[in-house]
């Protein structure tokens, strides 16, 4: 079995500029499978049309998307994983992750990806790997513009690449 690949994005608020970037990497390493965290969620399906990409799509939205286009919470079975997928505005993250993990244990999760607070971090609390994964969108002193590539390669731990676009570039690390 192959390692399976996961593009995860979230928070492009309508900087489809640095989405299309985020999404022609996903095309060019033929990832198969994407995500969308919310805060721009109607930027997804025009984006990849342009491009020419068809991933197939788990989305979910955040508190920017004002319309029932996506779920605020959604599960993804992947590379032998349960991912519990959710914006995380709801989950009162400036206090920590409390009851992000509650909400992501309570569905069976191992994984739990949100977005929301544009900064990328790794963070293992006992049994679930918890991955924010910053914002496509919109920089702040704190965190530059970015997206993930998510690696499940059979019967080893999960592997979480960061991106980050910087002057038009991507440059890559390690999370």
């Amino acid at each position: 079995m192959d390692t399976k690949k996961l593009l995860v994005i979230s928070d492009s608020h309508g900087y489809s500029d640095k989405l299309k970037i985020a999404l022609q990497y996903g095309k060019e390493q033929n990832i198969e499978d994407a995500v969308f965290l919310g805060d721009g969620v109607a930027d997804v399906k025009p984006t990849c049309k342009e491009i020419g990409y068809s991933p197939t799509w788990k989305c979910v939205r955040g508190n920017h998307d004002h319309s029932e286009i996506a779920p605020e919470e959604d599960i993804l079975e992947f590379g032998g994983h349960r991912f519990f997928l959710c914006h995380g505005d709801r989950y009162k993250l400036n206090n920590g992750y409390a009851e992000l993990y509650k909400a992501a244990k309570n569905v069976g999760a191992d994984v739990a990806l949100c977005g929301h607070q544009h900064d990328c971090k790794k963070e293992n609390s006992d049994d679930l790997l918890i991955i924010k994964v910053g914002s496509i969108g919109v920089e702040y002193p704190h965190s530059t513009r970015s997206f993930i590539v998510i690696e499940c390669p059979p019967e080893k731990d999960i592997v979480v690449n960061l991106y980050e676009i910087r002057n038009g570039e991507i440059a890559h690390s390690i999370l």
